[in-house]
């Protein structure tokens, strides 16, 4: 009886163990299967342009584009460099919003007993037509500011008299002369001739040699008002230029 006792104590021991082995059992499997699941917030502010995905942060990239409003005003001076020592400048006359150009002049600050003033005059005053966007990039500076309608316009020097002779032509004082004048250069930005002394031979213009030919009080070109004044009558047109070639 003894032994049966002990027996049926023995099974009650291992059935309650299993029964609480498979109770614990139960409730890991439950809190298992009860896991949360993370929660994904996003944060997409348009302001600031960013997004934000469980805790990372993306920001977009920002593109800045070229401004399309003209940045000069009627009447600012730019230039390529600044300050004081910028002594040219370019002043802007117009902004034609059609073409997206400008009209500017070129100026320079004027000059008072030796010294470069805040004054601006013309330098260059022939209108010129660049795109906005280029100049802006070429001249970023604002120096100055100047009215167009009231800046200073330069004195111009009288323009240059054309030449009243041609290369080759040989002159004189007075018709039937037998020395002439040849004009065997010309440079009409100086407004100089030279000349050399030519004599009428044989029925044509000839030099005795060079020591003779070249004329001294010409040395260097003369005005060629002067030759023109002095020497008023076109001897042979044009007819010296075989001299010239083969020093005859």
């Amino acid at each position: 009886m003894k032994y049966k006792g002990k027996q049926i104590l023995y099974h009650a021991i291992i059935v309650t163990t299993l029964i609480i082995i498979a109770l614990v059992l139960t409730g890991c499997t439950s809190t298992s299967s009860e896991q949360s699941t993370p929660t994904i917030t996003e944060d997409t502010t348009i302001g600031s342009e960013k997004t934000n995905i469980i805790g990372t942060e993306t920001v977009q990239p920002v593109i800045y584009k070229e401004s399309n409003a003209p940045k000069y005003n009627h009447g600012d001076v730019v230039s390529r460099s600044s300050g004081s020592g910028a002594i040219i400048g370019w002043l802007i006359v117009e902004y034609n919003p059609e073409t997206d150009c400008y009209t500017t002049v070129q100026v320079s600050r004027e000059i008072v007993g030796g010294v470069y003033t805040d004054n601006w005059i013309y330098f260059e005053w022939v209108p010129e037509t660049f795109n906005r966007k280029l100049e802006e990039r070429d001249k970023p500076f604002i120096i100055g500011h100047a009215d167009p309608k009231t800046i200073t316009t330069p004195t111009l020097p009288p323009p240059t008299p054309k030449p009243k002779y041609q290369l080759g032509d040989i002159v004189g004082r007075a018709r039937g002369e037998s020395t002439g004048m040849l004009i065997y250069w010309i440079s009409p930005d100086e407004d100089r001739y030279q000349v050399g002394i030519v004599y009428y031979r044989n029925s044509k213009w000839v030099k005795t040699d060079d020591q003779n030919f070249f004329f001294s009080g010409c040395m260097g070109g003369c005005v060629c008002s002067e030759i023109e004044e002095k020497y008023p009558v076109i001897l042979s047109p044009k007819g010296s230029r075989s001299y010239l070639v083969y020093g005859l």
